[in-house]
């Protein structure tokens, strides 16, 4: 029974190699395959294995690798590693993490829109701010009664107030 599961991998692996070889000699191969299962009637047993012998003879030969070395392949790689989509790029330049760490919503300015009172503890700067006005390389997105909503590239992160 391994005799036989060993002889049909050989035989599928050989298969696979013709197919990868040309067109001509895998549609050649099938040809014989399917007459070596008797699917066209025309020729059996002997005389079709030895003319399929002599086929994968010619075409094999060095052709095929020994079976440890895809055997060897097939334990070092992932077959079933699941695709994921591309991450959009990160923006060249510091994060947002990064930018804001330095910010502090301090509190909320009611006018004909609410403005954000946000200090730079880092410059001693303060800034009032509305939804689409910019920090810096930061763009406020939304100003609320409790946060602000900054956005640089495709990240975004919210100051609350303290």
């Amino acid at each position: 029974m391994i005799q036989f599961l060993s002889d049909r991998i050989h035989f599928r692996l050989a298969a696979y190699v013709l197919f990868g070889a040309g067109a001509l000699v895998a549609v050649g191969a099938l040809a014989a395959l399917f007459a070596l299962s008797g699917s066209h009637g025309e020729r059996q047993g002997d005389e079709v294995t030895t003319e399929v012998s002599r086929e994968l003879a010619g075409v094999t030969q060095g052709a095929v690798e020994p079976f440890e070395t895809y055997s060897r392949a097939l334990r070092t790689r992932q077959l079933f590693k699941s695709v994921e989509a591309p991450k959009p790029a990160a923006p060249a330049g510091p994060g947002i993490e990064q930018l804001a760490q330095h910010l502090a919503f301090t509190g909320v300015v009611q006018l004909d829109q609410l403005e954000a009172i946000i200090n730079d503890r880092r410059t001693r700067q303060t800034f009032f701010v509305r939804a689409g006005s910019s920090i810096g390389e930061l763009k406020v997105v939304e100003v609320t009664e409790n946060r602000v909503v900054l956005s640089h590239g495709s990240e975004r992160k919210e100051l609350y107030l303290q």
